[in-house]
């Protein structure tokens, strides 16, 4: 979401009509849908979202699950989290100009329950991996005059939908003491999704064509992590999450083009000979959560000072799928597919550092961090047999790729070691995210 969180999905459709023609398809709802990978915690949060190395509270039954070796009693943490959303839209051919859509939305975004037998520990969790609420609407008419600078078109002359996506893990993680210097663990998650996406050419009062796509269903996710106390004041963790695949189904609305129909079938558009009425066709594809390989490092170089630094590495490519969608209808001789279109894996690097101030009573903890967010839109990357498509370089290849880095705050207070209150704000470019969470430890 933005979100992350926050970026495209193995949903994303493409279409292949010029700009002047009314049978462009509308599928701009998933053109750079991102994935927000948060680590769960506004402790983790604050030190710029960087914890696989330190893993040492009960977030890391979600995170690294061999960190829940570092807890000695029972733990119940709760966790909320409040996110802005700006997901920034491509607007028009004459300049780079995008406008921000996105709505604020609230979740309970993690809750777990740990409790250690010995040299082992068990959790039972609950984290939400995505929670994206849009509602967008491009076209000159409502756009004042000055706000798009050189503005002359715009690509699907008008294009309007709604996305609401959410996304949870339910699941249990283990860890277990093998040796002094090392630990292992592991974790099994049903991830649910819940789905409702429309999307339209034209105008609310008059749509030319578009999808609707409403999902709810499970998947089986797992990770596994890994925890090695290299020196005094050094550890290393690596972890690992699976891909989640969810099978949907799009159905089309309205008039495309297509050269092999009958003449007047459909409203002759400009540019366009034949169209086919695909209201009520059905299209089978994938909704993607992509795998992520994490390391990280944990160092102490004093008793209050302790500095985390993350690389997480996200197979977003694992997303066009053997059903990825290509809806191709002014050309279909052309042979449009899968392998026209491309989706860059890419690596993250977060960074954090954590001060805490001891009193008799209560432990102030002060926290930042920064960390990386690489561009991983869909883009357009043709075989050199395909012909050539004026549209779609427009569409997905127009603006360049761009790395945005985000900044971290956070504060926390324990008291008596028996309750711990954090709460951080991470602010990137795509989205500004409050979270707030809440440890109880239990003798």
């Amino acid at each position: 979401m933005r979100e992350a969180l926050l970026a495209a999905c193995a949903l994303a459709a493409v279409a292949a009509a010029p700009l002047a023609a009314g049978a462009q398809t509308n599928e701009r709802a998933y053109e750079d849908l991102d994935f927000r990978f948060v680590t769960p915690g506004a402790r983790a949060v604050g030190m710029g979202r960087s914890f696989i190395g330190l893993a040492d509270d009960a977030t890391a039954a979600d995170s690294n699950p061999a960190g829940l070796s570092n807890l000695e009693e029972r733990e119940l943490a709760f966790e909320v989290t409040t996110t802005a959303i700006r997901h920034h839209r491509f607007v028009g051919p004459s300049d780079l100009t995008t406008l921000a859509f996105g709505e604020q939305v609230w979740t309970p975004s993690f809750v777990s329950y740990v409790l250690p037998l010995g040299r082992a520990t068990l959790a039972a969790f609950h984290n939400n991996t995505q929670h994206h609420v849009e509602r967008f609407e491009i076209g000159a008419r409502d756009i004042p005059p000055g706000t798009v600078p050189g503005q002359v078109a715009f690509t699907e002359d008008g294009t309007f939908g709604r996305i609401a996506i959410r996304a949870g893990n339910y699941g249990t993680a283990g860890s277990l003491i093998v040796h002094r210097r090392l630990a292992i663990g592991g974790a099994a998650a049903l991830n649910v999704l819940d789905l409702d996406v429309s999307a339209r050419s034209g105008w609310p009062d008059r749509p030319k064509n578009g999808t609707d796509t409403r999902a709810m269903g499970a998947g089986f996710k797992w990770s596994a992590g890994a925890l090695v106390r290299a020196a005094a004041a050094v550890t290393v963790g690596l972890a690992y999450h699976s891909r989640v695949t969810h099978e949907m189904t799009t159905t089309l609305f309205g008039c495309f083009a297509d050269s092999t129909v009958p003449l007047g079938r459909c409203p002759t558009v400009a540019g366009v000979d034949r169209q086919r009425d695909r209201t009520g066709e059905l299209r089978q594809t994938d909704y993607v959560i992509p795998d992520r390989w994490i390391g990280g490092v944990s160092v102490m170089p004093t008793p209050a000072l302790v500095i985390v630094a993350d690389a997480q590495y996200v197979r977003y490519s694992s997303r066009i799928t053997d059903r990825f969608q290509v809806i191709d209808f002014m050309t279909p001789a052309d042979g449009l597919s899968r392998d026209d279109f491309s989706i860059r894996d890419v690596t993250e690097l977060h960074l954090g550092a954590e001060y805490r101030v001891s009193t008799p009573r209560h432990v102030l903890a002060f926290r930042a961090g920064g960390f990386t967010d690489p561009s991983h839109a869909l883009r357009f990357t043709p075989r050199p047999a395909t012909p050539r498509h004026e549209n779609l370089e427009f569409r997905f290849n127009r603006v360049p790729p761009r790395t945005d880095v985000g900044l971290t705050v956070g504060f926390g207070m324990t008291f008596w070691n028996r309750l711990q209150t954090d709460v951080a704000v991470s602010r990137i470019r795509s989205a500004t995210d409050v979270v707030m969470s809440f440890v109880t430890r239990f003798p």
